[in-house]
C-alpha cells in the first residue's frame, strides 16, 4: 500500500529538483550549498547528541562545509588561477579551525574533529562533486535554450545518467528483494537486504543506465569516452553502469552501517516519509564521486 506522505514528498522533491537540475550552473551549485549545509548538520548533530557535545558546533561545522562548496563553485565557474590551490588552502583553513575548536572546548576531542572533517567531505564536499558533474562541459552538437539560457546538455545527461542508474538500482533491489529475496546480503548491517535483491538491482540499474547514456550520447551528439563504434561504446557504458550499480549499493550499506552504529533510523526528517538529506542522497553521493573520478581518469573532466 502506498504511503501518501512519501508520495506527496517525492512529488515535491521532483518539482524542486528538476528546475535546478535543468538550469545547472550557479543555480545547481546554490542548491548544492544548501544540501551541503543540511547534510553536514545531520551528520554532526547525530554525532554530537550521542557524545553530549555543544549544539552550537552543529551549526559551525555546517557553515564551514557550505563555505567549502562555495569556494569550489568559485574555482569551477570563474576559473580563478589554479582553482585547486584555492580549494586545498580552504581545506587547510577548515582543518585548522576545527583543531583550534577542540582546544577551546575541552569536551571536544581530536577524534571528534576527525569525525567533523569526515562529515564535511561526506555530507558537504560530495554535493560540490555532484554539482561539478552536472556542470561538466563536454562538446556536443546539440544545444538547448530555456528562457534565453543555454542549457549544458552534456552535463545534464551525465548527472541524469548517474541519478537514474542509482534510483533504478534502488527500485530494482527493493522490488526483487521483496518478491524473491531469500538469502541475506549483510544482515548485521541491513537485515532486510538480500543477495537476490542486490543482483536484481544491479541488473535493473545497468539496463536503464546503459540505455539512457547510449541514447543521450547519440541524440545530444557527444562521445563521452571517444570510443569509435557503437558496439564498443555500448559495452563500455554497460560495464561502467554495472560498476556504478555496485557502488550505489555499497553507498547505501555504508549509510545503513553508520545509522546502526548511532542507533537512529533516519538522519533527519526534512523530507516527511523519506528522512533527511543524507537518507535521500547517500547512494548518489558515492556513485557521483566514483563516476567523476572515472571521467577524470579518461580526461573528460578537469
Amino acid at each position: 500500500m502506498l504511503n501518501k506522505t512519501r508520495v506527496i514528498t517525492a512529488i515535491c522533491m521532483v518539482l524542486v529538483l528538476v528546475p535546478f537540475m535543468l538550469l545547472g550552473g550557479y543555480f545547481f551549485y546554490g542548491l548544492a550549498t544548501i544540501l551541503a549545509f543540511v547534510g553536514t548538520y545531520e551528520l554532526t548533530k547525530m554525532h554530537n547528541r550521542k557524545n553530549n557535545l555543544p549544539k552550537k558546533i552543529d551549526i559551525l561545522v555546517s557553515i564551514l562545509s557550505s563555505l567549502l562548496v562555495i569556494i569550489i563553485m568559485i574555482s569551477d565557474k570563474l576559473m580563478i588561477g589554479n582553482g585547486y590551490n584555492y580549494i586545498l588552502f580552504a581545506l587547510l583553513i577548515v582543518i585548522v579551525v576545527l583543531l583550534i575548536m577542540s582546544m577551546l572546548y575541552a569536551e571536544i576531542k581530536v577524534s571528534d574533529v576527525f569525525y567533523y572533517i569526515g562529515a564535511i567531505f561526506y555530507g558537504g564536499v560530495s554535493f560540490a562533486v555532484i554539482a561539478a558533474l552536472r556542470n561538466a562541459d563536454i562538446t556536443a552538437t546539440k544545444s538547448f535554450y530555456f528562457f534565453g539560457l543555454n542549457i549544458n546538455l552534456s552535463g545534464l545527461c551525465l548527472f541524469g545518467y548517474v541519478y537514474l542508474t542509482t534510483i533504478f538500482t534502488d527500485i530494482g533491489a527493493y522490488e526483487i528483494g521483496c518478491r524473491i529475496g531469500k538469502h541475506k546480503l549483510i544482515p548485521s548491517v541491513s537485515p532486510n537486504k538480500s543477495v537476490e535483491g542486490a543482483i536484481g538491482g544491479s541488473i535493473c540499474g545497468t539496463i536503464v543506465g546503459t540505455v539512457f547514456l547510449v541514447l543521450t550520447q547519440h541524440f545530444v551528439g557527444f562521445n563521452l569516452f571517444g570510443i569509435d563504434g557503437i558496439f564498443l561504446n555500448v559495452v563500455a557504458v554497460f560495464f561502467i553502469s554495472l560498476a556504478l550499480t555496485i557502488i550505489s549499493q555499497i553507498g547505501d550499506l555504508i549509510a545503513s552501517k553508520l545509522k546502526r552504529e548511532y542507533g537512529i533510523k533516519d538522519y533527519g526528517n526534512i523530507f516527511p516519509g523519506h528522512g533527511g538529506v543524507m537518507d535521500r542522497f547517500d547512494s548518489v553521493i558515492l556513485t557521483c564521486a566514483v563516476f567523476f573520478i572515472v571521467l577524470a581518469m579518461f580526461g573528460v573532466v578537469l
